[in-house]
């Protein structure tokens, strides 16, 4: 079916006021605008479409559809509720039909998204396939809930593999792959060329043929998602990338007709015109920086590479839930930060934040002191929790105090009267300075760059609870170890702390 056939037969008025636009119209849409029947305009893929269960290509709007031409990775940027998810679904179970016995690999950031978004979500992969598609018909006899394996009666084969264990990619092979929320991988820093990333492990892994293109085997890959600003969004989105890489950009606009009224007014409504706007609606690729910390200076690293000289984790606490007087509270906020004394370096190894009322709060800093025990020993991470002005902040210390009594040494850390603001421009000096690194892999590790990132001089951020951790360190940093004197006649040296 031609939309621009369509188009002729569509009176020009209808488009006068530009509120109703083409390019966002599907061809149903259009059919019924022009008066015709939409089955009498179909096209032979369609056709073919249809009898194998899928209207798709009726209902999509044009930039749901993959791009025609020479590609190997079709990448998706939209907004929030911008339908980028539905057609990368749509994409993956069609073009497994192409070759028998095709296997997929389904990419996530976590295991827990690659099986309840990819495969079980509204729009994922069993939503888009026909029950003829699936063994006798049955989701149960198809989907491998635990191991994240879904086979078809044609023996199509699709396999979710998350960023948190990325070298899972090694060794099997597949024709195609579907990476979702490819930004918030949590290798993204890493960019498109790290051996040890997802994104590089898994280009050799599509490697199965499907087709030939120009004498060339032809996998293809479709990665969808709503932009961040890091390396792997930068290095793909490059006019001089190495990849064959078509661009797909969607609002959240246009795919207001099918949003929630409550998720339109609490959502979408308070961040137009804003620069969250630009990322979380338009689907833009914001890179531009907060007036106090520049981000890109950050070195980013798989694993811990510091020379440590001692480490410690600084806890920024808040005690309070989502509820309806305030949805979005404080979070409580921790970061494990290495340090090397000689070199003024830093590391950020490890971070968390979560939003529990006390005693759940407690016992979740618990889990996290009782993880440092078990990499490092009883006394190998010191504990500074941030205490707050008045006698609540020192109450609240006294309960993870006791909380955590024998398990990791816990001390108080007392902030200047300064202001966050200026505890910032240590922490930001260093980062510009390149003294700032940081370990991939934490799940907190995008809200802390994009809590960097939306720092304010004003305070106008929305939060800054990985940031006030990060200052911390520069408050109040883990004592240097100090050698031990040697006696007349010898002996090992040890070491002790101040």
């Amino acid at each position: 079916m031609d939309p621009d056939r369509l188009l002729e037969r569509i009176d020009p008025d209808v488009f006068a006021d530009g509120v109703l636009r083409p390019e966002h119209l599907s061809v149903y849409d259009l059919c019924a605008l022009a008066g015709i029947d939409p089955y009498d305009e179909l096209t032979a893929a369609e056709v073919r479409a249809l009898e194998s269960g899928s209207n798709w290509r009726l209902i999509a709007r044009p930039q749901q559809l993959a791009p025609d031409g020479e590609w190997d990775i079709w990448v998706i940027l939209g907004g929030r509720g911008a339908g980028k998810t539905r057609p990368a679904a749509e994409w993956t179970a069609e073009k497994s039909l192409e070759v028998d016995g095709s296997r997929c690999a389904l990419v996530a950031p976590t295991f827990a998204d690659g099986r309840d978004v990819l495969v079980e979500g509204e729009s994922g992969l069993l939503a888009c396939l026909p029950p003829s598609r699936l063994i006798n018909g049955s989701v149960e006899d198809s989907w491998n809930r635990s191991m994240g394996e879904l086979t078809l009666a044609d023996d199509a084969y699709f396999r979710v593999f998350s960023s948190q264990k990325p070298d899972r990619l090694r060794g099997p092979q597949f024709h195609l792959a579907w990476v979702d929320e490819f930004s918030s991988l949590l290798d993204a820093p890493l960019g498109t060329t790290h051996e040890r990333s997802t994104f590089q492990l898994l280009l050799p892994a599509v490697r199965l043929n499907t087709g030939w293109r120009n004498g060339k085997p032809s996998p293809q890959v479709v990665m969808s998602s709503t932009p961040k600003n890091n390396a792997l969004t930068r290095e793909l989105l490059d006019p001089d990338s190495p990849y064959r890489v078509v661009l797909t950009r969607m609002s959240s606009l246009e795919n207001i007709a099918n949003l929630a009224p409550v998720f339109i007014r609490n959502v979408i409504a308070p961040r137009i015109g804003t620069r969250l706007g630009r990322q979380e609606v338009d689907g833009l690729l914001v890179e531009d920086y907060g007036d106090v910390f520049n981000t890109s200076r950050i070195r980013w690293t798989p694993i811990p590479d510091l020379k440590v000289s001692s480490r410690a984790r600084y806890v920024d606490l808040a005690a309070t839930e989502p509820h309806d007087g305030n949805r979005d509270p404080d979070w409580t906020a921790t970061l494990l930060i290495n340090v090397d004394h000689k070199r003024r370096q830093y590391q950020v190894e490890h971070g968390t934040r979560f939003r529990l009322a006390p005693g759940r709060r407690e016992e979740k800093l618990r889990e996290i002191a009782e993880a440092d025990r078990a990499a490092y020993g009883k006394t190998g991470v010191r504990w500074y929790v941030e205490i707050e002005p008045g006698s609540g902040g020192k109450s609240q210390f006294h309960t993870v105090a006791v909380e955590l009594d024998g398990i990791v040494p816990v001390h108080e850390l007392v902030l200047p009267k300064s202001g966050k603001a200026a505890r910032a421009e240590f922490p930001a000096a260093a980062m510009a300075q390149r003294r700032i690194s940081v370990v991939t892999g934490w799940e907190a590790m995008h809200a802390f760059v994009e809590e960097c990132t939306e720092f304010r001089d004003d305070m106008s951020h929305p939060h800054d609870d990985l940031v006030d951790c990060l200052s911390g360190v520069f408050v109040k940093p883990p004592p240097k170890p100090v050698r031990k004197s040697r006696g007349h006649t010898g002996g090992a040296t040890g070491y002790r702390t101040r």
